[in-house]
């Protein structure tokens, strides 16, 4: 006899037997659902089975899913599907027009199936969550943003990293070492014509001024990578930036491993982690190019699609 499945909705809270269903960043939820958020949750018999979270941009016709997950023991039965159709049924039902997505997945695979398709770009038609919400109608996920990280200790043991060491032009000074003249110099971003995103001075307060790098050639402001505190055990590359000139021949992937050589000697951390958006692509492609090869490292891409609807 079929099992009786039964679905609710949930708007100010989310019944506390639905805590298994929830990632860590969301058990907030448990104690108040935001004004902003609809729920669904889908039970086999007393047990909770199926949670779906959706936000709905205040003055917009369109939502993002927060959360949706399917316990395991219920996977591959349709539940998913039958899940994300109510789901939608209330947004349309909200006159929401379009519902994005984004979600964190390794991309080695996808990394290998664009060098053999280069023509259609990175994109991911291999995991299982790309499967599923193709599967709901939703456009092939486009990388958004892509994350590297790993072991220091390995990183600066890698065979190819112990080649890459600066030259006799190239210095590095800690970045609390700025003048005011050189700090006003980068600000006016005429000598060094660098994208926004890649401000120094971006939220400078939370920077590790001693362990951040200013990178010079012949004395002068080549480049720089501010790295601050991720977690107690993991140390956020954050910004990295190396003049044109610099760039092509890989002075950056130098200037991380020097920061990295340096964390790693004074036993501050254990890993990194570091991330490229993909609106910055020239960046894109040389991390891919010059990270994919280290075996210490791992790629995970925040993927990214939408449905109209």
């Amino acid at each position: 006899m079929p099992t009786p499945f039964k679905a609710y909705a949930f708007q100010g809270r989310i019944p506390g037997d639905y805590r298994q269903l929830l990632l860590p960043e969301h058990y907030a939820y448990l104690q108040q659902l935001p004004a902003e958020c609809f729920a669904i949750g889908i039970a086999c018999g007393e047990k909770p089975a199926a949670l779906a979270v959706l936000y709905r941009d205040p003055g917009s016709p369109e939502g993002k899913l927060q959360s949706f997950v399917v316990a395991p023991a219920w996977r591959r039965r349709g539940l998913g599907r039958q899940l994300y159709t109510l789901l939608e049924n209330w947004a349309q039902q909200q006159q929401l027009k379009q519902i994005h997505v984004e979600y964190l997945a390794p991309a080695a695979a996808q990394l290998e199936e664009s060098k053999a398709k280069p023509a259609a770009g990175l994109q991911d038609t291999v995991s299982v969550p790309a499967r599923f919400l193709q599967a709901c109608g939703f456009h092939i996920p486009q990388p958004g943003i892509y994350v590297w990280k790993g072991s220091l200790k390995e990183l600066v043991q890698e065979p190819r990293g112990n080649r890459l060491q600066l030259t006799s032009s190239f210095s590095v000074t800690p970045f609390y070492e700025l003048s005011d003249i050189e700090r006003a110099s980068i600000k006016n971003r005429v000598e060094l014509p660098y994208p926004s995103i890649l401000d120094p001075f971006i939220e400078e307060h939370v920077i590790d001024q001693e362990h951040s790098l200013i990178l010079r050639q012949n004395g002068n402001i080549a480049g720089w990578i501010t790295v601050e505190r991720f977690n107690n055990n993991t140390v956020l590359l954050k910004t990295m930036y190396v003049k044109d000139s610099c760039r092509s021949k890989g002075w950056g992937l130098v200037l991380a491993l020097e920061a990295c050589r340096l964390l790693e000697r004074e036993g501050l951390y254990e890993n990194w982690i570091g991330f490229v958006e993909a609106s910055n692509p020239l960046m894109a492609r040389l991390a891919i190019k010059q990270l994919s090869p280290l075996h210490s490292v791992s790629v995970e891409v925040l993927w990214r699609t939408s449905k109209s609807i």
